[in-house]
């Protein structure tokens, strides 16, 4: 059995534009809905991954879901078979949806407040609290979870905290608190279920096929959850986990 490697994808392989240094090789790593590149990846990388997939079983680890997953560089050219989305919410094996996990993360959904009743009561409370220029964008993923996006503000920490003090009190006095977390990554937030973690479903595939050595990367403080579970892990140069750390 080769050994396994679960690794995010965005800000660890793939960059957006703005964070893309294009003094040195980059090739498409994404595309968005429209179709137009959205984010790189760098060529060297790109060849290093190449070699990876020859030794390792890569799974990509994402917040991505289905339809966004399709428009990156692993799935157009890398032959993947397991895949981790929505942080967690779904796993595909050889491009079909695992029916067990599948089963599993309904059960847990049945237990919690739906997310689309969420997404409508945040929508009001950050109306209520914010101004209409500074209202980020809101959404319902799939049902999994909601995704708060203050893009606009994105160069202004002081916004994304007022952004995020004002989801603490949605939490707070909706009676949240312990069914979910809040997750941040720069200028992005989500209301996820707190069984709606990349761990999950790392640990679900390991107790699986019970792989003898694993490897793990990530970029973001929350990836420590499921690269713990790694017997060695790889940290993004610059990125927000290595400075945190």
């Amino acid at each position: 059995m080769k050994p396994y490697l679960f690794t995010d994808i965005d800000d660890t392989i793939i960059y957006t534009k703005r964070k893309t240094d294009f003094s040195r090789e980059v090739v498409v790593g994404a595309y968005n809905i429209e179709n137009e590149v959205s984010s790189y990846i760098y060529k060297d990388v790109k060849n290093l991954f190449e070699n990876f997939h020859n030794i390792f079983k890569i799974i990509p680890t994402t917040a991505r879901n289905i339809s966004s997953y399709h428009r990156t560089i692993f799935f157009k050219e890398f032959k993947i078979e397991d895949v981790i989305l929505n942080f967690s919410g779904t796993i595909l094996n050889n491009g079909k949806v695992d029916a067990e996990w599948h089963s599993l993360q309904r059960e847990k959904y049945k237990r919690i407040p739906k997310i689309s009743e969420i997404d409508a009561l945040v929508q009001h409370f950050f109306q209520k609290h914010l101004e209409s220029f500074e209202m980020p964008v809101i959404k319902d993923i799939d049902g999994f979870y909601i995704s708060i996006y203050n893009k606009k503000f994105r160069d202004l920490p002081e916004m994304s905290k007022r952004v995020k003090v004002v989801i603490e009190d949605f939490m707070k006095q909706n009676g949240l608190e312990n069914l979910f977390y809040i997750y941040q990554n720069d200028a992005s937030f989500g209301i996820l279920p707190n069984f709606l973690n990349k761990k999950f479903a790392v640990e679900y595939i390991l107790n699986r096929d019970k792989p003898s050595l694993v490897l793990s990367a990530g970029d973001n403080i929350s990836d420590l959850d499921f690269m713990k579970l790694a017997h060695f892990s790889i940290l993004p140069k610059g990125s927000s986990l290595e400075n945190k750390l």
